[in-house]
């Protein structure tokens, strides 16, 4: 039984996300550092376009609100009519 001064250090190492462990890893492949890349493109990406899908979405939300009133009530008065 080894004693405490001889057991092996209990190091716990922080989990790495995968696109930071390749970065400067000499072992790392080719295909490890174009995921990494490809993943990072991705997710650049998608933080961008969330903008830009948000003022789309709220600009055809108010379009579609500024017809559908009219219509709304149009459809209202035409119902009852009968």
């Amino acid at each position: 039984m080894p004693t405490p001064e001889c057991a092996p250090h209990n190091e716990r190492r922080t989990p790495r996300r995968f696109v930071f462990s390749v970065h400067g890893n000499p072992m790392a492949r080719a295909s490890d550092r174009t995921e990494a890349a490809l993943v990072t493109l991705i997710v650049v990406i998608w933080v961008l376009c969330l903008p830009v899908a948000a003022a789309g979405g709220s600009k055809l939300w108010a379009d579609i609100a500024g017809t559908d009133r009219p219509q709304q009530q149009t459809y209202s008065t035409t119902n009852r009519a009968h």
